[in-house]
């Protein structure tokens, strides 16, 4: 006898392997899907690299340019205090020169009065000296005179 094909089986088979193709090609579709996320998602992720690398990049360049000018900036800065530094021991070493002469220059004076009070001193003491001679002198001439007027007197 023939073979008993059954219509409802053969609905069954071809449904079944249609349930099977469909099933497959959701699969398929899922992972063409799941494939081209995680090609996004990849595309993605480089693309955030990239812009942390730039990010990172221009950081460092930022932080490069600041550290140059801050180093400038400190260059500068001691060049000017040794400058000025330099500027005040010149004012210094002037100002004691300075000193240094006017100190020499009052001592001068001061030995010069000092030696004029010396000699005008001395002078005074001649003076004086020589006033008591002559005052000695005097004084003695008019005892000369009183006596010889006094033995003049007691003569007559």
């Amino acid at each position: 006898m023939a073979k008993n094909h059954h219509p409802l089986r053969e609905e069954e088979n071809n449904s079944g392997t249609l349930i099977s193709q469909n099933e497959r090609k959701e699969v398929y579709a899922q992972i063409e899907h799941l494939q081209n996320s995680v090609a996004v998602l990849r595309e993605e992720l480089e693309a955030q690299q990239v812009l942390m690398q730039q990010s990172v990049q221009s950081e460092r360049q930022s932080a490069t340019a600041e550290i140059q000018q801050l180093k400038e900036t400190v260059s500068a800065l001691r060049g000017g205090l040794e400058k000025h530094m330099l500027e005040t021991q010149k004012l210094v070493q002037a100002e004691k020169q300075d000193s240094a002469a006017e100190i020499m220059q009052i001592q001068g004076k001061g030995s010069t009065l000092r030696d004029a009070l010396e000699k005008q001193k001395l002078e005074t003491q001649k003076l004086v000296q020589s006033e008591r001679q002559a005052a000695a002198a005097e004084i003695q001439q008019l005892k000369d005179a009183t006596e010889a007027l006094r033995h003049k007197l007691e003569s007559k």
